[in-house]
């Protein structure tokens, strides 16, 4: 397989990155070279807090208005600094896609006809009712979501892998395909920017999901299983990585930095800012002994909670104990209490033999200029759609 800079060298072009997460929208602006370096033109972020003060029955409308607005802000934003970007990449958290294998086995006609593109195609059109081999969201309502990648995986005739099915002959055609879906009020909020500010660029999509694995690809990790633990503002995402084409997915944690951070502030009757704060010296130690004991009590609490969930996603996704590794992505130091967390209690998924390791994920930036640009852990996903997309 050729590398990315292979793939990315003599073609320049600038790309916009957009990830769609539970406590912001995160944009970045970048520039490919000839020579391959990308220069990070501008990185913009848009906060919001998904979990508001506001009730139960309009806070769908709000969650909605809130990243229908951040997502115009970054689209009017980036164009102010540059009108010309032929790339637009976008990728969403949980729970904002619905990503699934599915797969479907057609009995031809006439097995002495061979097999056209416009055959496949056609098969491709409406997957309703296709068997379902993985999902991650495993959602009830997925039939009032909308398609935005369909991409076929692999391709059967007769059984036997094949890596073109078209001028094969044969009695069954079999067709696996990875989809991606989304709400149509996000979907058509996104194509109206696009329209408005760069209406000839090219715009593509991927799953928070999708790129980690990418980025734990490039990199060459052999030892697997590896646990990946994605933990964002509001949801907690997890998967279990079995090796580079096999992925066991469990249900996401509703519980991410920015709930942990809500809590402390709710305990300590301050604004979740001054919360943020005081998880930000914890992290560099810098909090005085007794306000950094008072924490140390609370986070242990909360984090137990945040791990009853995660326990329990594993369980219910029925993973063995058989994982040699732990990834955390997040938001730099800030998930640190979560990983000493991890590593006095997630050995009950790993053999007994294993001393396994949690360690912090970062996506590799050798090629940004200035190379730290996007260095943070809470960065992985931007970066990894400007290295992968």
């Amino acid at each position: 397989m050729r590398s990315w800079f292979t793939l990315h060298k003599n073609k320049p072009q600038e790309i916009i990155a957009i990830d769609i997460g539970t406590a912001s929208v995160s944009a970045a602006l970048a520039h490919i070279n000839t020579s391959g370096f990308i220069e990070i033109i501008s990185v913009l972020r848009y906060p919001f807090d998904l979990l508001g003060d506001f009730t139960r029955s309009d806070r769908q409308k709000k969650v909605i208005y809130m990243l229908k607005n951040s997502i115009a802000k970054a689209f009017s934003d980036m164009h102010h600094i540059s009108s010309s970007t032929n790339s637009i990449r976008i990728s969403f958290a949980d729970p904002f896609f619905e990503e699934r294998e599915i797969e479907t086995i057609i009995n031809r006609h006439d097995a002495t006809k061979t097999i056209t593109e416009k055959e496949i195609n056609m098969a491709l059109v409406d997957t309703k009712g296709w068997i379902v081999l993985n999902s991650l969201n495993k959602s009830d309502g997925y039939d009032v979501l909308v398609n935005i990648v369909r991409k076929v995986t692999q391709l059967r005739v007769n059984g036997y892998i094949v890596s073109d099915a078209v001028g094969y002959r044969g009695d069954t055609l079999e067709i696996r395909v990875h989809e991606l879906s989304i709400s149509s009020v996000l979907r058509d909020c996104i194509i109206e920017q696009q329209d408005k500010f760069y209406p000839h660029s090219f715009l593509q999509y991927y799953s928070d999901v999708y790129l980690l694995r990418r980025a734990i690809f490039e990199k060459k990790i052999n030892h697997m299983p590896i646990l990946v633990i994605d933990i964002g503002g509001e949801v907690t995402t997890l998967f279990v990585l079995k090796d580079f084409d096999i992925i066991q997915k469990c249900a996401p944690i509703f519980f991410g930095l920015r709930t942990l951070e809500r809590r402390i502030a709710a305990f300590l009757k301050i604004d979740r800012t001054h919360a943020e704060s005081i998880v930000r010296q914890y992290a560099d130690g810098t909090l005085d002994e007794a306000l950094k004991k008072k924490i140390e009590s609370l986070l242990g609490a909360f984090l137990e909670d945040w791990y009853a969930g995660l326990r329990a996603s594993l369980k219910n996704a029925l993973v063995r104990p058989a994982i040699v590794q732990v990834m955390v992505v997040g938001s730099g130091k800030e998930t640190s209490s979560f990983i000493k967390y991890l590593d006095l209690n997630i050995k009950e998924f790993s053999r007994e033999e294993l001393n396994i390791k949690t360690s912090a994920f970062s996506v590799e930036t050798d090629l940004f200029l200035p190379q730290q640009s996007l260095s943070e852990g809470g960065d992985s996903i931007l970066a990894s759609l400007i290295l992968y997309g």
